[in-house]
């Protein structure tokens, strides 16, 4: 048995569905009027700045790499702390380490969001894989140290 569906319209459907109607084949009619393209989005999208439970990458302005990290803050506020780690030499996170071994700055201005995830546990996941599946990452290996070596082998052979 072959099911098919067509777009209802008045008239055609009905005529087509008899004509093509066979007993291996089965017709279907949908409507082409959904809900979605009624009624339009009733709130604004959320700036990315001001997104928070996010897992988030930040590229460096003069080299390739970049730097991969999750927060429950909002965005913008992360990256003031980051910011502000860049300063303080007793900070070891590596993108203020990067920044003040390198003399590089951090182009905050095109942060991405990766992933938005509520759940801490699953959040901290997503930032390890994420920070995996880069190639030009600078985080340092350690923040990858939870990921299972079977997510860590999966990930490798998934990236080929």
């Amino acid at each position: 048995m072959v099911y098919f569906s067509l777009p209802f319209v008045t008239d055609l459907t009905n005529r087509l569905t008899s004509i093509l109607k066979t007993d291996n084949c089965k017709i279907a009619k949908s409507n082409n009027y959904k809900i979605a393209n009624i009624f339009s989005k009733l709130k604004d999208p959320i700036p990315k700045e001001k997104q928070w439970n996010v897992v988030y990458s930040i590229p460096c302005a003069v080299c390739d790499l970049i730097y991969v990290g999750q927060t429950s803050q909002q965005l913008k506020q992360r990256m003031s702390q980051h910011k502000s780690d860049i300063n303080k030499s007793n900070k070891n996170c590596a993108l203020a380490t990067h920044c003040r071994e390198t003399k590089h700055s951090m182009n905050f201005d095109n942060a991405k969001i990766l992933e938005k995830e509520t759940r801490v546990g699953k959040r901290s996941f997503l930032e390890m894989v994420h920070i995996q599946l880069s190639n030009n990452s600078m985080n340092s290996k350690t923040d990858t140290r939870n990921l299972s070596s079977i997510y860590s082998y999966l990930i490798s052979k998934a990236d080929k």
